[in-house]
């Protein structure tokens, strides 16, 4: 738990993820948009010694120097200004009492070209390619925690490859819902309007100001 797996890479048990944010924006065009920002600590982080075994022989996915080279992973909608995903529109509203049930599924294969056309982007083994992506919040508890379940499929772009043979499959428990960013201009009460044509059983939310926009914030 709390870990990101890139299977075939030198760490079969994964790396400790450090942190996670999941938010949502509200788009009166299109409906309700979900963001998630993840950061895994350095590759090394558990690796009791510096000894870098024999790896002329293999790929730079099995080797542990080229990964070390990248020091950590980002996979992110926010980070580097990525499109996010679409969770819930008019013609299919998104119910919070039942979000365990609903498995978002986008970017399938091919994924765009553009890469700012695709819900996210990693930094990986340099900037490389991710789509294919799996995402279920699963609620915890009272207070609000979710358990997020993420897979998806990575091209080491980067390095030239535009093949997405690769998987990672991460899990991370206790995550809170930061919140809805409102569009610029766009009163409270217009999106307070817009958000009760898109989601029930959401909770009380309260207003409040994060880099001069309106949220909506759990209360």
């Amino acid at each position: 738990m709390n870990r990101i797996l890139f299977p075939g890479n030198p760490w079969p048990n994964g790396h400790p993820i450090k942190d996670v944010t999941w938010s949502a924006r509200l788009d009166p065009n299109t409906g309700l948009w979900f963001d998630l920002h993840l950061e895994s600590e350095d590759y090394n982080a558990e690796d009791r010694d510096n000894k870098v075994e024999d790896e002329e022989t293999r790929g730079d996915w099995e080797s542990k120097t080229v990964w070390n080279n990248y020091h950590r992973c980002v996979l992110s909608s926010t980070y580097w200004g990525h499109q996010g995903f679409l969770a819930a529109t008019p013609a299919r509203r998104l119910d919070f009492a039942t979000l365990a049930d609903r498995t978002f599924e986008f970017d399938p294969l091919p994924p765009a070209d553009d890469v700012y056309k695709r819900a996210f982007g990693i930094y990986l083994t340099g900037h490389d390619g991710v789509a294919d992506h799996r995402i279920r919040f699963v609620p915890q508890n009272a207070a609000g925690n979710y358990l997020l379940e993420w897979d998806g499929k990575i091209a080491l772009e980067y390095s030239g490859s535009d093949v997405f043979e690769y998987t990672f499959r991460a899990r991370y428990d206790h995550l809170a819902f930061a919140g809805i960013e409102l569009p610029e201009k766009m009163t409270e009460a217009e999106g307070r309007t817009l958000l009760n044509s898109l989601v029930d059983n959401i909770g009380q939310l309260n207003a409040g100001r994060k880099d001069e926009r309106i949220w909506l914030i759990p209360a």
